[in-house]
């Protein structure tokens, strides 16, 4: 044998040897939606047709080829190409069908039945899982809030369909930002990130992810909000259907909504502070009179504090209910 034909058969094995298929051994696929299949052929260099083979211990019918169309089974066709890049064999499955999971494929070279990742690389194959239930997003940065300090909330989904994934929408307003990760072995994270102002009005709402994906199917994610916010609606309050008389004694109550609730509570009549009792909720206030001054009061949580308008208690004369009760009889 003359040195050039050593050269070239020496040359022709490296290159069996060296070539290596890059791809996942399995990946999952939403039936309706795509499915993009990372792949690519180390150590070689030019162009080359490519083709998928749909394992089968007898024959090995073909899904795709890049130079004939016509050598693809029948219920392939028009559903699989090429996903673009250097040294690409990446393929692209739109729509999946339900009868595509539970399989093994592999790729090869169109011009050459022998080379393929299922003869060179011991059999190498990938399962494809074919599932009818989209991914349900994840929801990050909900805790803690506290009204009208921004929060960076994000929604994410898992998918593996790169080139045309799922959309996320939100039910708050926001400064949104959006952004795509690549989770490497054809898995891809969609971000959907938004800066969240927390209004008090929110507190005990759902914060709402949608995913609607390639097939227009969707999946939510829903969280209830506990935003601590100081107290709001502060008022005082006299006891209900009960007449308050010249002279009597009266319990005054100091009502809010507020999250957390107040742990403190301060009165005040007229412009002064009442130092006894100021603490609790409620306070007796005794031998009221039409001088008595008007009685305030101011809720304290952790967040802040919330004052009530002044509140002037309103009696009734007794010789007026005597007149009311005979009037009665």
């Amino acid at each position: 044998m003359d040195i050039t034909k050593k050269i070239l058969l020496l040359t022709l094995f490296q290159g069996f040897v060296c070539q290596r298929w890059e791809f996942p051994t399995k990946i999952d696929g939403l039936v309706g939606s795509c499915v993009e299949i990372p792949c690519s052929l180390r150590e070689t260099s030019g162009t080359f047709g490519t083709v998928w083979y749909l394992y089968h211990r007898r024959e090995y019918p073909q899904f795709f080829n890049s130079l004939r169309n016509s050598s693809v089974s029948e219920s392939y066709r028009g559903r699989t190409s090429l996903v673009p890049g250097k040294n690409s064999c990446s393929l692209r499955i739109d729509p999946v069908r339900r009868e595509d999971g539970g399989k093994e494929y592999y790729p090869g070279i169109a011009e050459d039945q022998d080379t393929n990742a299922f003869k060179q690389q011991r059999r190498k194959t990938l399962q494809l899982y074919v599932t009818d239930t989209a991914s349900i997003p994840g929801l990050i940065g909900i805790e803690e809030m506290v009204e009208g300090r921004p929060k960076m909330v994000s929604c994410s989904v898992v998918h593996t369909c790169g080139s045309n994934p799922p959309s996320l929408r939100l039910n708050k307003a926001g400064q949104t930002e959006r952004q795509s990760v690549d989770l490497s072995d054809g898995n891809w994270r969609e971000i959907l990130t938004i800066r969240y102002i927390p209004l008090y009005e929110d507190d005990k709402t759902q914060f709402q992810c949608t995913a609607t994906y390639h097939n227009g199917r969707t999946s939510q994610k829903a969280t209830t909000l506990s935003i601590r916010y100081a107290p709001k609606d502060v008022t005082v309050s006299l006891p209900k259907n009960e007449a308050v008389l010249e002279g009597s004694d009266v319990m005054l109550t100091c009502s809010s909504r507020s999250n957390p609730p107040p742990h403190t509570y301060e009165w005040y009549r007229g412009n002064s502070k009442i130092k006894l009792g100021s603490q609790d909720q409620k306070i007796k206030v005794q031998n009221v009179s039409k001088d008595t001054e008007p009685y305030s009061c101011t809720a304290i949580n952790d967040v802040g504090r919330g004052e009530s308008p002044p509140t002037e208690i309103t009696m009734q004369c007794m010789y007026i209910l005597l007149i009311g009760n005979n009037a009665k009889r």
